[in-house]
C-alpha cells in the first residue's frame, strides 16, 4: 500500500475515533444530567409525601387515656402547686383530644370522701345553693399543662378550675386542635391551690388526657419535618 493511502486511512480512523470519543463524552454528560434530574424528582416526591396532618401519619390507632394525680395535704397554703407527670409509652406518639380534671378528697372528715368532684366551687356558687356555704371537701384550683422534650406549655397562663367543671353537661375540656406528645416524652399537669387546704380537704387532683396512641415507633416532628 502506498504511504499516502496509508496516511489517509489512518487519518480517517483517527477522526472516527475522535468522533466516537466525543459521542461517548456526550452520552456520559447526558447520563449524568438524567441522574441529576431523577434525584431531584425523587427528592421532590419525598417532600410531597410528607404528611400534612396527623391523620395522614401511617400506623394503627388505639384509644388511650393518660392519668396523673397531684396530692394536696392539710396546711398547704394558697398558691401551693404540685406537678404530676406521666411518661408517654415507647409504642408511638400520643395525640390528645380532650382533658378532664377532678378533685378527690380523701380525708375521713370530708363530706365527699373518695368521690369525684370538679376542681372548682363554681357549681355551688351559681346553682340553687348559692346562698349556702360550699360543702366541706370542695376546693378551688387552677391548672396548667406542659410537655417534656419540647417543653411547650399548652396555655399562656393558669387556667381556672371552672374550665373543667362538668356539672353542667358533663363534657370534658376539648382542646382546640389535637395536641401531640412524642413517644417517651413526658406530659405534665400542675395544679395550684387557690385557697388554703384545711384538714377536711386533704386529697388529690386527678388529670385525664384522653385521645389515641399511634402504635408505630416514629416521631411526629420528623414526619412533618419540624424542629421542636
Amino acid at each position: 500500500m502506498h504511504p499516502a493511502e496509508l496516511r489517509q486511512i489512518l487519518g480517517q480512523q483517527a477522526q472516527e475515533l475522535a468522533a466516537a470519543r466525543e459521542a461517548v463524552r456526550q452520552q456520559g454528560a447526558a447520563l449524568r444530567d438524567l441522574e441529576r434530574r431523577l434525584q431531584e424528582r425523587a427528592d421532590a416526591d419525598r417532600t410531597l409525601q410528607k404528611p400534612r396532618f396527623i391523620e395522614d401519619v401511617p400506623g394503627p390507632r388505639m384509644p388511650y387515656t393518660y392519668v396523673a394525680s397531684a396530692r394536696f395535704t392539710a396546711g398547704d397554703a394558697i398558691g401551693t402547686s404540685v406537678v404530676a407527670p406521666v411518661t408517654i409509652a415507647a409504642d408511638g406518639p400520643f395525640v390528645c383530644t380532650d382533658i378532664a380534671v377532678f378533685w378527690r378528697p380523701t380525708h375521713a372528715s370530708s363530706g365527699f370522701r373518695n368521690e369525684w368532684l370538679p376542681p372548682t366551687r363554681i357549681g355551688w356558687r351559681v346553682n340553687s345553693l348559692a346562698a349556702a356555704a360550699p360543702p366541706t371537701g370542695t376546693m378551688e384550683f387552677s391548672m396548667r399543662f406542659t410537655t417534656g422534650g419540647s417543653g411547650r406549655w399548652w396555655q399562656s397562663d393558669w387556667l381556672p378550675g371552672a374550665m373543667f367543671d362538668r356539672t353542667a353537661g358533663n363534657r370534658p375540656h376539648y382542646v382546640g386542635i389535637s395536641g401531640w406528645v412524642e413517644r417517651t416524652n413526658t406530659l405534665s399537669s400542675e395544679a395550684r391551690a387557690e385557697m388554703a387546704v384545711p384538714q377536711s380537704n386533704t386529697g388529690e387532683v386527678w388529670t385525664f388526657w384522653s385521645g389515641y396512641q399511634i402504635l408505630i415507633p416514629i416521631n411526629l416532628s420528623e414526619q412533618f419535618g419540624w424542629a421542636v
